[in-house]
């Protein structure tokens, strides 16, 4: 229902829905890693699926375009940037 009411939202704003996949909202902290694992960012995961996540964070300049990410405690997996503004990221699971 409420993915619904996004897409009712987005074609009344005159906004075509992107996204072929339904996103679960979710709150868990995941990790960025890059840098052959010497440095790394946390972030919030705000919505996931098996393809990608958009995360929250303080600041988004930083973050290289592709890194490793972990969430949960589990193996890292590569991802990159598919978009980004001031404190969220879009990633895309390579």
């Amino acid at each position: 229902m409420e993915q619904q009411a996004v897409t009712v939202a987005a074609n009344a704003a005159g906004l075509k829905e992107k996204r072929s996949v339904h996103r679960r909202r979710v709150l868990k902290s995941g990790v960025m890693l890059f840098n052959k694992g010497y440095a790394s960012y946390g972030c919030r995961v705000r919505n996931l699926t098996e393809q990608g996540a958009m995360v929250e964070m303080g600041e988004t300049a930083g973050v290289p375009s592709e890194f490793d990410f972990r969430m949960d405690g589990k193996n890292a997996v590569p991802a990159h940037v598919v978009w980004r503004t001031n404190d969220r990221l879009g990633i895309q699971f390579s």
